[in-house]
């Protein structure tokens, strides 16, 4: 009779190690630099970061969601509240177990009446989202055109503009479509200038103008605007902020406002949750002039 090798300790080996892998529970961990608590991948950072983890505070999730961050399509937030649970003594680092699979938590909300927390983590692999829609049993949120209209335009605001002096310029967006639309308005102009504006400028000789700005900024105060069809949205913005206009000419200044859409009116409490993102662009030609001499000012 013919032998037939024996693979058992083998097949026992990929036992355990299946059996391990099952013992890690869906749910909401702290992490930890040290002890002997289990060490498993982030599934969702860039270079597969792993960590430690500590405690599991709770297995019960709730209101998931997968938010599209972007027009393609290719980012996601997964949104979910995990039921009342002990707080760490000590700030801790978080993850949320999904499926067996480990996520990086990159925000989450304070206390509701409740008891319970909204925890918030990046999802960027299309593998991972159709993972966690079908183990959560979700649709993922993904972006389509909201179908909005619009034309922009771009002008100088103050025609006597001198060298060393501000360059203000006005943008206008008008609704020409047939349906209302809402939009955030700030967020980004905490600091030298509202970096909600982007610019391409070229000076009076067709040479490309270089952006000395300063582009750090904190976020900043924002609000929703509803444009209704036919109504008209206006933003000064200094483009010294960004150029030098060091000599008197004409520039050719393009300028693009970013901005995301939203269904509706919303208040903080409500989220907010983009559903497309846009940029207003339009071109100007700006004037400058010589410095004026207060000493001929009467």
């Amino acid at each position: 009779m013919k032998s037939i090798p024996c693979h058992l300790p083998a097949l026992l080996f990929l036992f355990v190690l299946h059996a391990q892998a099952e013992e890690l529970r869906d749910g909401l961990y702290t992490t930890s630099r040290q002890g002997d608590g289990r060490v498993v991948e982030q599934v969702n950072h860039p270079s597969g970061q792993k960590v430690r983890l500590d405690r599991l505070l709770t297995t019960q999730l709730s209101e998931a969601r997968l938010i599209s961050q972007n027009n393609d399509n290719s980012r996601y937030r997964l949104s979910l509240y995990a039921a009342p649970f002990e707080k760490p003594d000590a700030p801790a680092g978080y993850v949320v177990v999904v499926g067996g699979q480990c996520y990086g938590v990159a925000s989450h909300s304070s206390v509701r009446k409740d008891g319970r927390r909204r925890f918030g983590a990046r999802v960027n692999e299309t593998e991972h989202v159709q993972g966690l829609a079908k183990v959560l049993d979700i649709q993922p949120e993904r972006r389509t055109h909201p179908g909005h209209r619009t034309l922009v335009t771009l002008e100088q605001k103050h025609q006597d503009a001198r060298v060393g002096g501000r360059v203000v310029l006005l943008l206008r967006i008008k609704n020409v479509g047939g349906e209302s639309f809402t939009f955030l308005d700030g967020g980004m102009q905490r600091g030298a200038r509202n970096n909600q504006f982007s610019f391409v400028g070229f000076d009076h000789r067709g040479k490309p103008m270089p952006d000395v700005g300063d582009p750090m900024h904190f976020g900043g105060i924002g609000g929703f605007v509803e444009l209704e069809p036919g109504g008209v949205f206006e933003k000064a913005v200094d483009a010294t902020k960004w150029f030098e206009f060091s000599e008197p000419g004409a520039y050719r200044i393009t300028a693009a406002y970013q901005y995301d859409l939203f269904n509706g009116p919303k208040k903080i409490s409500e989220g907010l949750d983009a559903i497309w993102r846009d940029h207003a662009v339009a071109q100007t030609r700006v004037v400058v002039y010589e410095r004026e001499d207060p000493a001929v000012k009467q």
